[in-house]
């Protein structure tokens, strides 16, 4: 596997350490992390990131909004840059959202290292 960049983005730190310390068996991985959507742009305008880990429910600017301006402003399409969306919410919750389009696919809460596997199994 070639070396990839993740930015983990959730408001609860307790999430991110979760995800961060389940890909920490992988030395090809440098995680990034935000715990809000706005802090995940500032992370994607400085840094080549692979792949963003998004959750759905968070302050300043939520999942939705911020997958939206990462393709519409960033202009950063789905051959740069995979937007997966974090939720705990019902499937049909987020694909019933206008901005649903943005994301390249769904992790449903608890993670596993088994679903986190198969998405970076990918690259």
């Amino acid at each position: 596997m070639k070396k990839i960049s993740i930015l983990v983005v959730d408001d609860f730190a307790s999430n991110r350490i979760l995800i961060v310390d389940l890909l920490d068996d992988f030395p090809e991985i440098k995680c990034f992390e935000a715990k809000n959507g706005q802090e995940a742009l500032d992370v994607l305008k400085e840094n080549k990131i692979d792949l963003v880990l998004l959750d759905i429910e968070m302050p300043v600017m939520n999942g939705f909004e911020t997958a939206w301006y990462i393709r519409s402003e960033m202009l950063l399409s789905s051959d740069i840059t995979k937007v997966y969306a974090l939720t705990a919410h019902p499937l049909e919750y987020v694909r019933e959202n206008p901005h649903f389009d943005y994301f390249d696919g769904v992790i449903s809460k608890p993670y596993t290292i088994d679903k986190l596997n198969d998405i970076i199994n990918k690259f």
